[in-house]
């Protein structure tokens, strides 16, 4: 195995080692870091070259974005069922889910300005919150 081939397999084993050892939830956010580090080791019983590396970690601020939630499906087709008969809505409850697997598991075709409706009424059932989003995590770097 050349050299390249031994850093290859370093540096995949050190992705993985990261993705599963790193601790997002403690850092900081709008600081940076200075690093430092050597890597040095073994693959395969053969050394590999030692790297230096050095550069600044960064870690943005969190971002407050607005995020859309949409009304509860079930809670809308509750309200639905509600306004109709007794007998109406039991007659529905059972014709529905045959039409649905009578349809290949899809809901039946309705008339397009129905459609059109449901989906308005679906966007003005949506309301708005806010959402905190962590700062992204930037590095850069030399090796060595």
């Amino acid at each position: 195995m050349t050299n390249d081939q031994r850093l290859a397999v370093l540096w995949a084993a050190l992705a993985k080692i990261a993705d599963k050892e790193s601790r997002r939830e403690l850092l900081t956010a709008g600081r940076e870091h200075a690093i430092d580090l050597t890597i040095a080791g073994d693959i395969d019983g053969s050394g590999v070259d030692r790297l230096s590396v050095e550069g600044k970690l960064t870690i943005g601020e969190d971002q407050t974005r607005a995020k859309s939630v949409p009304a509860p499906a079930a809670d809308i087709l509750a309200y639905m069922l509600r306004q109709l008969t007794a007998s109406r809505r039991d007659a529905l409850l059972r014709e529905l889910p045959e039409l649905f697997a009578a349809n290949g598991n899809q809901v039946p075709d309705v008339e397009p300005h129905l459609r059109e409706a449901a989906e308005g009424l679906l966007k003005r059932l949506a309301g708005r919150t806010e959402q905190t989003v962590r700062g992204s995590v930037s590095c850069r770097y030399t090796v060595e």
